[in-house]
């Protein structure tokens, strides 16, 4: 448990919680009201069948917000009880903060990091309203930098609220901070745009998940780093194991170890040295 190939591999990238509440409707096997013990069986069989030893716990961006901010909270409340509660798979936790709550928004980075110990933020503008390099989302930001958190930030690329681009100008606004970008590899024009934002935004990470073409990602591992680039599954909470997600997350697994371009060394920070180095462990 823990290793895949004789790699250790430590996910930035999955989910946790309600994957139906905001939708209006629940498939089968949705998480209607956050996670509980049969989503946990479900997710712990997924991380020891994919030798992913530990995880980076993160909330949905899907959850119901019908209360405000006392709803975010609510969440981040969640997620910090989700990582105390199997701290061994889930030793760091990152929170959602909505950057439309504006003053609020800053007040509750302050509050998940002084009372939950939150490591991070996870942000997914495409579904809260603003784009990544807003007002507010600058000024979140700063505060986070300030005390020495990490932000996600999924860029998928495929709507504007969420473009590489964006991410180029916040990364180039904090040229100091590190900041990881989820999902860049989602599309083909998005993963040769990634190469661009290596280049001049040498402080981002790049996140596997959903990775359109493997090859491009080790690419760009050889040609700016293999410290550029972090491992992540993407696993959302599910009441029975998911075989389409195994499936899509080994090949890419698969496809870093079988590689002759990277290094044993290289590939290890891919699946788990460089979070550990991102969030200190």
């Amino acid at each position: 448990m823990g290793e895949a190939h004789g790699y250790e591999i430590f996910d930035i990238h999955q989910h946790m919680g309600s994957t139906a509440d905001a939708h209006g409707f629940a498939t089968e096997g949705a998480v209607v009201s956050g996670a509980n013990a049969q989503e946990l069986a479900a997710r712990l069989k997924f991380m020891d069948r994919a030798g992913i030893g530990a995880t980076v716990a993160i909330p949905g961006h899907n959850y119901n917000r019908s209360a405000g901010v006392a709803s975010t909270a609510a969440e981040n409340d969640a997620i910090a009880a989700y990582r105390d509660a199997t701290p061994g798979r889930f030793p760091v936790a990152v929170g959602v903060i909505e950057p439309l709550d504006q003053a609020a928004a800053v007040q509750e980075v302050v509050r998940i990091h002084q009372e939950l110990g939150l490591k991070g933020v996870s942000f997914h503008t495409e579904f809260q309203g603003v784009t990544i390099d807003s007002p507010w989302m600058m000024k979140i930001l700063e505060k986070m930098f300030d005390l020495k958190m990490v932000p996600l930030i999924h860029t998928s690329n495929v709507v504007l609220h969420e473009a590489l681009w964006r991410l180029g100008k916040v990364a180039r606004a904090f040229p100091g901070e590190t900041i990881v970008a989820l999902e860049p590899f989602f599309t083909f024009d998005g993963m040769q745009e990634c190469f661009f934002i290596a280049d001049v935004a040498p402080n981002v990470l790049f996140d596997t998940a959903s990775c359109f073409h493997t090859d491009l990602a080790i690419e760009l591992a050889r040609q700016f780093g293999a410290e550029r680039i972090v491992y992540g599954s993407q696993y959302y909470s599910q009441l029975k194991p998911n075989e389409r997600a195994f499936v899509k997350n080994a090949v890419v697994r698969d496809d870093i170890i079988a590689t002759e371009r990277l290094s044993r060394e290289q590939k290890q920070l891919i699946l788990a040295g460089n979070t550990k180095r991102v969030f200190g462990l």
